[in-house]
């Protein structure tokens, strides 16, 4: 007689399983029905009305999982690995509390200790996940979050919505990945638009309208639309981002820079645009019609006001202009293992999706290349890789006995915080 198993069970007799008990755990595992009724996230048993799961997730806390303890430190406003804890939801305390929370807590003490105690279980490689097909049953995962948010980025609906944990809010670098993901697959952002979840998230609500509007669809804007972003990676056409304007008049600073990225004159001047706008300047000093440039003059002179065309680098306010907007593959700092490596690293905050942005570029640098050029002897010191330096004629040929830099900090360095806000 068949009998469906519940996933938390399984997960964690997988965990702990003595060769004596692999012929029963195997059979446990092909039952064609597994119920996820623990859930190790809320720490709450849905015997009731439990949910029915392809198989085996990651979504369990299994017992060797807790040997791995981290170290309380001080009450700082700076964390741990020398970043600013910056509170973008509100909600959230703006000092570093002394410890990074958990996302299974079932022992209810975040894995708090006096000494930091690593975890050494040996753990599976992700890697080979990021071009094949997910198995049934995943196997033990140290980062199965980056899989998450490059299944967010690139659209694939399918992946997420079985690799997804509980949303929630703090996670800055899942709603970077699904900004960049709804931007570029219309798909996409159909699916997200229908989540409830999502309903609450600014960034995400925004990034839908935005790709609804290069689909030429309008239907989401309002006399209270905020969305500036709108004509990258897709360009709507003149009569989509005129009806814009009709229905929210307050975008006229979108819509003006859409007009010059679709050569649009007579959009331009129906904007009727605040010639002062930075990134408007820049935009019309970028395009190939000059045009735009001596109208944005015209207005500035007429008005009283300049123009700011200056390109300041050193600011994080970089607007980059169409011409140039591209997704850089950047293989400057690939990791080596991409199971060290949080997924953090990979989310920008200051980038061409409206203000948000994911990087790709080093996880698929590291799951194209081979384990002879990432174990090269050049990159032997450093956790990372850069191909560059092994071409023949690259831009780094003269240097023979170069080595790249080694990395900054190893991913195990957990240093005190630098400074205390109670001193």
């Amino acid at each position: 007689m068949s009998c469906a198993q519940p996933q938390g069970f399984v997960r964690a007799w997988k965990d702990n399983c003595h060769y004596t008990l692999y012929h029963p755990l195997k059979a446990v595992i092909q039952e064609p029905v597994i119920y996820a009724i623990l859930n190790d996230y809320r720490r709450t048993v849905e015997q009731d009305n439990p949910k029915t799961v392809v198989g085996l997730n990651c979504d369990t806390a299994v017992r060797s999982s807790l040997d791995g303890k981290q170290k309380i430190h001080r009450l700082s406003n700076i964390a741990a690995d020398g970043s600013w804890p910056m509170d973008w939801t509100g909600r959230g305390p703006t000092y570093y509390e002394g410890f990074q929370r958990r996302l299974f807590d079932i022992t209810e003490d975040q894995s708090i200790n006096d000494i930091k105690v690593k975890d050494v279980r040996k753990l599976d490689d992700l890697t080979p996940l990021l071009h094949s097909p997910l198995p049934r049953h995943l196997p033990h995962l140290k980062r199965k979050d980056l899989l998450i948010y490059v299944a967010a980025a690139e659209g694939n609906i399918e992946r997420y919505a079985r690799l997804r944990r509980p949303f929630c809010e703090d996670r800055r670098e899942e709603i970077a990945a699904l900004v960049r993901g709804i931007y570029h697959h219309a798909f996409f952002a159909k699916w997200c638009a229908s989540q409830p979840d999502f309903l609450l998230v600014l960034a995400i609500q925004k990034a839908i309208t935005a790709r609804y509007i290069m689909s030429g669809d309008v239907s989401r804007i309002t006399t209270d639309s905020s969305v500036y972003q709108i004509w990258y990676p897709v360009q709507a056409d003149y009569h989509t981002y005129h009806e814009v304007l009709r229905r929210c008049p307050s975008m006229r600073q979108a819509v003006a820079r859409a007009a010059v990225v679709i050569n649009s004159a007579t959009l331009f001047k129906e904007a009727d645009p605040d010639p002062s706008d930075r990134r408007l300047g820049l935009e019309a000093q970028a395009s190939r019609n000059p045009w735009f440039l001596e109208d944005l003059q015209r207005r500035a002179a007429e008005q009283g006001k300049e123009i700011d065309i200056e390109a300041r680098e050193s600011t994080l306010d970089r607007p980059h202009v169409r011409d140039v907007i591209r997704e850089s593959f950047n293989i400057t700092h690939a990791p080596k293992d991409l199971n060290e490596i949080e997924p953090f690293k990979f989310a920008g905050w200051f980038g061409d999706y409206d203000g948000y942005d994911f990087d790709v570029a080093p996880a698929a640098a590291t799951a194209i290349a081979s384990e002879e050029v990432k174990s090269h002897p050049r990159f032997k010191k450093a956790g990372h890789f850069d191909q560059r330096y092994l071409f023949q004629d690259g831009p780094y040929s003269e240097f023979d006995d170069w080595e790249l830099p080694a990395s900054d900090a190893s991913v195990d360095s957990d240093p005190e915080p630098i400074r205390d806000l109670f001193d």
